[in-house]
């Protein structure tokens, strides 16, 4: 029996997404040449890479048969705000990462969950790290780390 993750079809589905003010760059976009620009969205490979925690769990049946019931993964993605500059507007720019992560968020959330329907799996968001963070040209920014915890269920 094949079974199909739906995981390239998350990631596509969100790196099309349309939010207001805000690039969203694919994989592919940020290993070439790079600009740096303000409010960029982009999957984060930094650190444990871009996706981490997948963890697969399989089922026995009275017939012998294994099947995957549950794959479970999280994508790591990177939010750059606005370029550090005057310390006047930390606290502003700040509260324009954290407003403008709601948004982000739950776009991206609502963009996996409906890639996977209300009964093939659960989309949630997970840990968030708002604080500077580097471009891949090395510059910085007041931005965001954050994750999407993805749980594809299979039924057979």
């Amino acid at each position: 029996m094949s079974y199909t993750l739906r995981m390239s079809d998350i990631v596509s589905a969100i790196s099309q997404l349309n939010i207001p003010n805000v690039s969203i760059k694919n994989l592919e976009q940020i290993a070439s040449s790079w600009t740096s620009t303000n409010k960029v969205l982009y999957p984060n490979p930094n650190q444990d890479g871009f996706i981490t925690g997948f963890t697969m769990e399989w089922e026995r049946d009275i017939a012998d048969n294994i099947t995957l019931r549950q794959a479970s993964y999280t994508l790591n993605y990177r939010y750059l705000g606005t370029q550090i500059g005057d310390l006047s507007n930390f606290s502003k720019a700040y509260g324009d990462v954290a407003a403008d992560l709601a948004v982000i968020t739950n776009a991206l959330v609502n963009a996996a969950q409906s890639i996977l329907g209300s009964t093939q799996g659960q989309v949630t968001l997970g840990s968030i790290s708002i604080g500077n963070k580097q471009d891949p040209a090395g510059n910085q920014f007041h931005g965001a780390d954050f994750a999407i915890n993805v749980i594809e269920t299979q039924y057979t």
